[in-house]
């Protein structure tokens, strides 16, 4: 029997390697205090890990509930045809997680008692997240585990996945969906269909096609140095970032309007490629659930661009001359930031 089967998923006070595991963040969720934590958790066995991330999974089921949702004032889940705030939500129920076994079992008995957990947790500017990293611990737990596999000489395969681990408290399964009836009738990967979240931007630019591979990509016991080569500041992926800011920005956050939530539409993600392999690539927008993901093709004297600020007005430039050609974005109220920003 593995770790996990010997803990009850309705118990928190029986999820010892969960609790053992976030001792360190000290009930604390601030950017320094997750980093140190990430740091001290990182010594541990990955069997222990993958252990208190199921745990945290079934926190997850406990708390991620229609009922808890609609408690955690701005940006409350307050039906299917409404806005709902699941990034911030999923923010508060890490902030109950944080807290420990009693307050996770408290809540779950109360949903009216999260509010206690809101403060402090605001609804967030959606220009935010493309210069943040806030990523429900779920992920962070998972991206430990990895890390500590990684720094033990993991084996070439993919790593397997936790068998009940849960990314957030609002990734739903057949059975979690029966927690939110407003939701009945819907599957699991369409559950958030037509649902805008506040904090989200409708925007992505990813331009890491564009960076040379690095060598740390062939050694699976350095792949915090990949993430280090892409996050520089001078690299093309920092420079999507940037780009995607600039275009949200000008274009405002409420782009997507009824033709696009009618196509469950809800993120349009532009995907940079050079010009000497577009043709083995994706030439066409295509629709993944909410996701239409959009090809951009550099011609070879855009690729040469090297500094950071030149790096980013290209993509600034290509990206809107793209947009150019996406009806749901290119409406007659958005033509002309369009066209001013595609240099036309």
């Amino acid at each position: 029997m593995g770790l996990f089967g010997r803990r009850r998923a309705a118990d928190p006070s029986s999820w010892d390697e969960l609790w053992e595991a976030l001792a360190p963040l000290g009930g604390r969720l601030t950017p320094d205090a997750v980093a140190r934590w990430e740091d001290a958790v990182v010594t541990s066995p990955p069997a222990f890990l993958e252990a208190a991330s199921e745990q945290l999974g079934h926190a997850y089921r406990l708390l991620g509930t229609e009922a808890h949702a609609r408690e955690i004032g701005p940006g409350a889940f307050a039906g299917a045809d409404r806005p709902f705030a699941r990034l911030r939500f999923g923010r508060v129920v890490d902030a109950v997680v944080a807290s420990g076994a009693d307050a996770v079992a408290r809540v779950a008995a109360d949903p009216a008692a999260i509010r206690s957990y809101t403060t402090g947790v605001p609804l967030a500017d959606p220009v935010l997240a493309f210069t943040t990293d806030a990523v429900p611990l779920g992920v962070r737990l998972l991206r430990v585990r990895d890390r500590a596999r990684f720094e033990r000489g993991a084996e070439l395969r993919a790593p397997r996945p936790p068998r009940r681990a849960e990314l957030s408290p609002t990734d739903l399964d057949k059975d979690a969906l029966k927690a939110w009836p407003s939701l009945a009738g819907r599957k699991p990967e369409r559950a958030w269909a037509g649902i805008t979240d506040p904090e989200e931007p409708w925007l992505d630019v990813d331009a890491s096609n564009l960076d040379p591979v690095p060598d740390a990509l062939t050694d699976p016991t350095d792949a915090g140095a990949v993430r280090g080569i892409l996050d520089a500041p001078g690299s093309w992926f920092s420079a999507g970032s940037a780009a995607a800011e600039r275009l949200f920005v000008a274009l405002g956050p409420d782009v997507l309007g009824a033709e696009a939530r009618a196509a469950s539409v809800g993120l349009v993600a532009l995907e940079l490629q050079r010009p000497d392999t577009a043709d083995e690539q994706q030439a066409e927008p295509e629709q993944w659930a909410e996701m239409l993901t959009v090809p951009v093709t550099l011609d070879a004297a855009e690729t040469r661009a090297s500094g950071a600020q030149e790096r980013v007005d290209v993509l600034v430039r290509a990206c809107a001359r793209r947009l150019l050609d996406v009806p749901l974005v290119a409406t007659p109220q958005n033509l002309p930031t369009l066209t001013r920003l595609a240099g036309t």
